[in-house]
């Protein structure tokens, strides 16, 4: 099974393309993103090289953000009990 890379290229024209950023929502956290599947964004740059730089730093910022959601989702669904 191939590694996941995160990374696409979206044609602007014929001869111009650019890399972009796609990674699917875990299932458990798709309630907190609007009608979205997918997070897609361009990285800013037609050099691969310069994409697969780019790649792992937006994946981590990503996974963190993940992180932080099931963690808000796992404390409004047990509250601190008082005393």
């Amino acid at each position: 099974m191939p590694k996941q890379t995160y990374l696409h290229k979206r044609a602007k024209s014929a001869v111009y393309y650019f890399h972009y950023f796609r990674c699917r929502i875990p299932n458990d956290l798709l309630s907190c993103y609007e009608d979205k599947r997918d997070i897609i964004f361009s990285l800013k740059t037609r050099d691969h090289h310069e994409a697969m730089r780019r790649v792992p730093i937006e994946a981590g910022k990503l996974q963190t953000e993940f992180e932080a959601l099931r963690r808000s989702l796992v404390n409004a669904q047990n509250p601190p009990r008082r005393f």
